[in-house]
């Protein structure tokens, strides 16, 4: 159970440093969410998070289904 709950911890602040590097560099950008979730995406497959990153890029061709971006970006 230590060992469960310490990889929930790490999962965590890895999300949270991916979050905080996200809104550092949106910042003021004015993007509209899919994008959002676009860039969202990208950043977690830099980060290897390979489902987390599908994830937010399905998210993405959901709020905006015609737009190509993130269906180039899933590949």
């Amino acid at each position: 159970m230590n060992r469960f709950l310490k990889l929930i911890a790490l999962k965590i602040r890895k999300f949270e440093d991916i979050l905080n590097d996200y809104k550092v560099k949106s910042a003021g950008s004015g993007q509209i969410p899919y994008l959002a979730y676009v860039n969202w995406g990208v950043s977690l497959s830099n980060s290897e998070d390979l489902d987390e990153a599908i994830d937010k890029l399905e998210t993405s061709v959901m709020m905006q289904p015609n737009s190509s971006s993130a269906r180039l970006k899933l590949g």
